[in-house]
């Protein structure tokens, strides 16, 4: 996972020279603090946060959502992930990973 947010990086900093640039979907820092673990629901976070970049369904009923944005501007860029993780009804457990990274 972090070498996708790492790669997601390098391309828009690659791009940069380029102008503007923005992949993935964006989402913000308070709206995954506002997620409640055991209350939230997966259509909460994807209301909250956007349509999930990659969805992953595990062997035991719970479900990896993952959120990847990357934008780059002139010389700097910003990528960020979050990864959260739901119950097999749907609820939220908790954040799995996050990394933010700016050059």
């Amino acid at each position: 996972m972090k070498s996708k947010a790492l790669s997601a990086l390098a391309l828009g900093a690659a791009l940069a020279s380029a102008g503007c640039v923005s992949t993935g979907t964006n989402f913000s820092q308070s709206a995954i603090d506002a997620l409640q673990p055991g209350i939230s629901t997966r259509a909460d976070a994807e209301r909250a946060l956007g349509r999930p970049n990659i969805v992953t369904n595990l062997q035991d009923g719970t479900v990896l959502l993952q959120w990847m944005h990357t934008q780059a501007v002139l010389m700097s860029a910003e990528s960020k992930h979050v990864a959260l993780i739901f119950d097999a009804n749907g609820k939220f457990v908790r954040v799995f990973h996050q990394t933010q990274t700016s050059i």
